[in-house]
Parts: C-alpha cells; sequence; structure tokens
C-alpha cells in the first residue's frame, strides 16, 4: 500500500518549534516524530478538505474514494478506520439492496405522499480490498483524518472523468454540477445535500445518502427499469379520500460518488453521485 502524507504549513512550523524548544531545554537524546497537523478552522485546513473532496473523479482507469475518521487518542489508528470508510464506499460501489415503500393519501385537493427506502450492502466486501488500495494522498487537521485512495483493477465509470471535469469548481468556488446536474450519457446523476452534522464523517455519507435516494427515486420513475420489482396496492375511496402505496425491491451496481463540495461556511455537504442505467 503506497501512502503519501500531505503536511500544511501551520504543522510544519509548529514541529520546528517544538524541535527548538527540546534542543534548548533538555540534554540531548534521540529525536521523535509527531503527526503533521493543522487547525480544523484554519484557510489551509478548509482548503485541502475541499480539495480533497473534489478529487473523486475517477483517474488512471481506477474509482478513486475519500475516506474519513474521527479523531481519536492514537492518532495513528485514524489512518485505518479512513481506510474502512473508503471499504464501505468500495461496497457500496460494487452493489446495493435498496427496500423501499411509498404511501399516497389523497383528500380533495391535497395529496401526501410518504417515502421509505432502506438500502444495504455487504461492507465486508470492501473491507476485503483494504490491503489492495492505493492511498494517494492523508491529511490530518486537529478533528479528523482524510484518505484519499484508488482501488487498481476495480474498473472505474467509463465516460465521466471529461464530463465532470468540466463542471468543476476552483477552490472554494461552487462547482457548476451543485445546481446544474451534468447529464452523462448512460447513467443516472443525482445530488445530495445535507447540513453539517457535528462529525465530519456524518456530514459526507448523509449527502452521499441523499444522492443515492435521488438516483432510487429516478430508478422508480421509469416504467422499464427492468431490476426493480414492483407492486401496487390500492385502497377504496372513502368519502373523498383516497390512498394507495408503492412497494418493491433491486439492486443498483456502481453506485459512485464522481465529487463533493462543501459551501464556504461549512454548514451545508454536497456530493454529486452516478450510477449505470442498467441496459
Amino acid at each position: 500500500m503506497q501512502r503519501f502524507i500531505r503536511y500544511s504549513g501551520p504543522a510544519i512550523l509548529v514541529l520546528l518549534i517544538v524541535g527548538l524548544t527540546s534542543c534548548l531545554s533538555a540534554p540531548a537524546e534521540a529525536p521523535s516524530s509527531s503527526a503533521g497537523q493543522s487547525s480544523a478552522n484554519s484557510p489551509s485546513s478548509v482548503g485541502t478538505i475541499v480539495d480533497l473532496m473534489a478529487q473523486t473523479v475517477p483517474s488512471g482507469g481506477s474509482p478513486t474514494f475519500l475516506g474519513v475518521a474521527q479523531r481519536r487518542r492514537d492518532r495513528a489508528e485514524e489512518e485505518m478506520a479512513a481506510l474502512e470508510h473508503v471499504g464501505d464506499q468500495v461496497a457500496r460501489y460494487l452493489q446495493i439492496s435498496a427496500h423501499y415503500r411509498i404511501d399516497f393519501d389523497s383528500s380533495g385537493r391535497s395529496t401526501f405522499v410518504k417515502e421509505n427506502i432502506l438500502t444495504d450492502w455487504r461492507p465486508e466486501e470492501g473491507h476485503a480490498l483494504i490491503e489492495g488500495f492505493e492511498v494517494l494522498d492523508t491529511f490530518q487537521d486537529n478533528d479528523n483524518t482524510y484518505v484519499l485512495a484508488s482501488v487498481p483493477g476495480l474498473p472505474a465509470p467509463a465516460g465521466v472523468s471529461e464530463v465532470a471535469a468540466g463542471y468543476a469548481g476552483s477552490g472554494s468556488d461552487k462547482p457548476a454540477w451543485v445546481n446544474n446536474p451534468p447529464a452523462i450519457p448512460g447513467y443516472y446523476v443525482s445530488v445530495g445535500i445535507t447540513q453539517r452534522r457535528r462529525i465530519a464523517k456524518d456530514s459526507i455519507d448523509f449527502a452521499d445518502e441523499d444522492a443515492l435516494k435521488g438516483i432510487i427515486m429516478t430508478v422508480l420513475a421509469e416504467v422499464d427499469a427492468g431490476f426493480w420489482s414492483r407492486s401496487v396496492e390500492r385502497q377504496g375511496e372513502t368519502t373523498g379520500t383516497s390512498s394507495s402505496s408503492v412497494t418493491g425491491t433491486g439492486l443498483l451496481n456502481g453506485f459512485y460518488i464522481v465529487s463533493r463540495w462543501i459551501s464556504p461556511d461549512g454548514q451545508y455537504y454536497y456530493s454529486l453521485a452516478i450510477a449505470p442505467v442498467k441496459q
């Protein structure tokens, strides 16, 4: 497993100051090493995180994933936890099982819709590939560890990189895909959004899941979805009201996050997701 660890400017300065202070105040001894860190609120940290979130566009023929792990007592454990987060996303890329139920209740001129979508995948299938991940970049701030990794041997979505590149943002600039998702031939496309959670990993996962829900709803809207089983149940009309429900199950392969973005105020997380149209 190859690794490239990025140290921010403030982290290098801290290391130099700590080293100089130790030399002046203590007897000579074997030097110790320390992981690079940056303040979670510093411009360099925020800029680096935004850049990493935008770098999951497939490159080199392999899919790329961003894993995040919350701060731990032993910071060395965070990278493995972030790789496990990558493994979760690899498992979703391989296959997702979805179960849905949508209830419709109509009364006069009003219609109420209640959606219940449950998704499941096998994390162990992604975790089994961890030893083969190629770590492209690693970054730590005071709160989290971020790992950007590709999976050699796993085919990347075809024809996505060129289209997505034209919609990418620059630094904190809002990418075009946030308000205008690209049309990518052969793929369902969805943008997920969520408000910031206390834990960065949760913020990313909730935005991803919102994008996944959008893709599933798009699939449901297509009568000829093919790989979805569906049933419709209607109940009789009484006193001007009626209700019906749609339930079904299906498998989704190739769900992939092309890019992510955080709003400049840090309050909203966005995910651009795709899944191939079943032929």
